[in-house]
């Protein structure tokens, strides 16, 4: 498949956003470009200059933005709106720079707690008490009823098996309305330059699609510092949000409503835009679009611009792919489908191939578990909040619950002769959420997701030969009703594959 080069399509893309936007029934708002995740030298982790009250001269490589210059740097990138959200810090949205340049300003600080959550539209700081979950609930009603969004962010370290190691401790016991799934470049993965696996965070966000919730995904640019604006500044990644008014409130309340979509560049850079609509009523005018509700089986579109040459995914209940991925054709698109109507959610992103599949075969044997670039997708280009498939309320099933996909889970390995080479065991089957193996009772690190199917590769030399038993514990998305079960197997080394490799193993 040909490729557009990426200035051809950055310029494309600039006449596709301001000629084309998603019809839909919403006529009274429009969709805004925005950044939700920026920092200022009022943070503890940004320098600036010899006056810097909270940053000492040690810290001088850390050189940070004064909150003017970051609106200026949003102008030049056509954004509409921006989020100052220091450390702990709510000294910006009083700062003669806050809102100027023709951009809304957003207060907010970011809340340091067993994890960090986004308080959007505060203008003061919370009490976090003992910071456990019920004193963190607390908090988020608070900020609530001040009219702020609470924001879950960065929820996801390098984990390679959500949800085992996450940086929001809170897990679902803290519910917020929105959740940081893209922090910073993609391109960027654990443990350097990034500390944050976006890949688990998008899992995190379909685990909470799955258990019935209803909170949009968001993206961050998470910028500190002058250095790293050219790749990392405002609006890489940006958030389009859909408000019915041009203002403040009108942007939190368009992330409470669950209208948004993200791209990795902003429209003064040529970042694609996407959108995902439903047509309820059967008469051909899509009214419903992100965070909306249809009936099951309703007709959907999907509509991308400024994408030619990259391909459509459509993602569903369980984060499983709906369809086989769509080419996108010209600077305009367009993709009507219908899910069968099982389905309780959906969304779409676009993506160019990334060489995973190569990526893995040569990264896992050098590095294993230690990186997420090794699994992790790097060329997402653009992804949309959920739109929900629901019953009509004539139905007697309560409206906020998914219908049930019963889990299915099947365990392969070769069982028949010894093996000398690496081979993969995997566990494949319906609406899994984690897979964990262990290998005669100790547990095997480097497993990886793709699609439905986990897997993780063992190599022979170092084990002794003859037999081994391999276990998988295997948990269900939530939705499904299914209890966890554990798979059993076994193989067996040949005598002269035992040398001085082992696997990888923990414990």
């Amino acid at each position: 498949m040909s490729r557009r080069p990426t200035a051809l399509r950055a310029a494309a893309a600039a006449v596709a956003i301001a000629l084309a936007a998603p019809a839909t029934g919403h006529a009274a708002g429009s969709w805004l470009a925005g950044d939700l995740h920026v920092h200022t030298t009022y943070s503890h982790d940004s320098y600036g200059g010899p006056s810097d009250d909270n940053t000492g001269p040690d810290d001088a490589f850390a050189l940070g933005h004064s909150v003017g210059s970051q609106f200026a740097i949003g102008a030049s990138r056509r954004l509409d709106f921006l989020a100052i959200t220091d450390h702990n810090d709510v000294r910006s949205h009083t700062d003669p720079g806050f809102g100027t340049n023709g951009l809304l300003g957003v207060p907010g600080y970011e809340n340091s707690l067993k994890g960090h959550a986004q308080m959007l539209g505060a203008v003061r700081l919370y009490d976090n008490g003992d910071s456990s979950a019920r004193e963190v609930r607390r908090v988020a009603e608070e900020l609530r009823a001040d009219g702020g969004v609470f924001q879950v962010n960065h929820p996801a370290e390098g984990s390679t098996e959500f949800p085992d190691d996450v940086d929001w401790k809170y897990g679902f016991e803290v519910p917020p309305e929105t959740i940081e799934v893209w922090n910073i470049s993609r391109l960027y993965q654990p443990p350097l330059p990034s500390a944050s696996s976006n890949d688990d965070a998008v899992r995190y966000w379909e685990s909470s699609l799955d258990r019935g919730a209803r909170v949009a995904p968001t993206g961050g640019s998470d910028n500190h510092f002058v250095s790293t604006t050219a790749v990392q500044g405002v609006g890489q990644p940006t958030t389009w949000v859909y408000a019915e008014e041009r203002s403040v409130a009108g942007v939190l309340e368009g992330l409470r409503r669950g209208r948004t979509s993200i791209s990795h560049q902003p429209p003064g850079y040529g970042g694609p835009t996407l959108h995902l609509e439903g047509d309820g009523d059967g008469d051909g005018g899509f009214e419903a679009m992100e965070g909306d509700t249809v009936a099951p089986g309703s007709e959907l579109r999907v509509t991308a611009t400024g994408a030619t040459g990259s391909l459509l995914r459509v993602i569903t209940d369980g984060g499983r792919q709906a369809i086989e991925p769509v080419p996108v054709a010209g600077a305009r698109f367009e993709h009507r489908l219908r899910l069968p109507e099982t389905a309780t959610w959906v969304r779409a992103e676009l993506f160019d191939p990334d060489l995973a599949a190569e990526r893995g075969v040569v990264c896992d044997d050098a590095f294993g578990s230690e990186t997420t670039y090794c699994r992790n997708q790097l060329l997402i280009l653009a992804m949309t909040s959920a739109l929900y498939l629901r019953a009509p309320a004539s139905v007697t099933a309560p409206l906020d619950q998914p219908v049930a996909l019963r889990g299915t889970a099947r365990l392969r390995a070769l069982r028949r002769g010894c093996r000398r080479r690496p081979f993969a065991l995997s566990v494949s089957g319906r609406a899994i959420h984690s897979a964990t193996f262990t290998l005669d009772g100790r547990r095997l690190l480097g497993a990886r997701r793709r699609g439905d199917r986990i897997s993780v590769r063992v190599r022979p030399r170092g084990l002794r030969p003859g037999p081994h038993r391999v276990t998988a514990r295997v948990t269900f998305v939530p939705s499904s009703a299914t209890p966890p079960r554990t798979l059993r197997t076994r193989f067996a080394v040949c005598g002269r594959a035992a040398r001085r490799v082992a696997p990888r193993l923990a414990g």
